[in-house]
């Protein structure tokens, strides 16, 4: 799912780049348009990246305040999906 997510959302600033060009009335316009706004993207897109790298430090599988349960997601996913199949099958 993050996959899709990125995908998604990175397909989306790559639409705002080229409606930018398209929409601009001269190629400086779009030219200038488009590193300001790659400038402001990497500006905002940074500090998200850190605050990822921080919490994988802090909190991440190999620090002392990580507790996994091995092998239960399955159990959480499938046995909801599993009883909602169920209750949809004896209506």
């Amino acid at each position: 799912w993050a996959t899709i997510f990125v995908l998604a959302f990175g397909n989306l600033a790559a639409l705002d780049f080229q409606a930018r060009c398209m929409a601009s009335k001269t190629p400086r316009v779009a030219v200038t348009g488009c590193l300001i706004a790659g400038c402001l993207t990497f500006l905002v897109g940074i500090p998200f990246s850190y605050l990822g790298a921080i919490t994988r430090t802090y909190y991440g599988p190999d620090t002392a305040r990580a507790s996994f349960e091995t092998d239960v997601s399955h159990i959480v996913l499938f046995g909801r999906a599993f009883r909602y199949l169920v209750k949809a099958l004896t209506l």
